[in-house]
């Protein structure tokens, strides 16, 4: 899988390899998510739903949907609370 930040880069997983592969490569992967990283930090911080950022167009899906579904559980299922300032 790998998240495409537009101008500020990549960040690619490979979970094939043993151990888990992570990177700034901007290579091949089943799965490619665009989003802006200020959407990202939206999403995962549970202030936008990942279904609605789809829906709405701030993340996009290339290749292996499937692959994409299951970051809703990692991403949709606990909203992160910021610490204090």
């Amino acid at each position: 899988m790998k998240f495409d930040f537009g101008d500020e880069g990549v960040v690619r997983i490979d979970g094939t390899a043993s151990p888990t592969v992570v990177d700034n490569e901007d290579g091949h992967a089943d799965c490619t998510v665009k989003v802006t990283t200020d959407d990202f930090v939206q999403i995962a911080s549970g202030a936008i739903k990942p279904q609605m950022a789809l829906l709405t167009g701030k993340l996009r899906v290339e290749g292996d949907i499937s692959l994409a579904m299951r970051l809703n559980a990692i991403l949709g299922a606990t909203p992160v609370t910021p610490g204090p300032g």
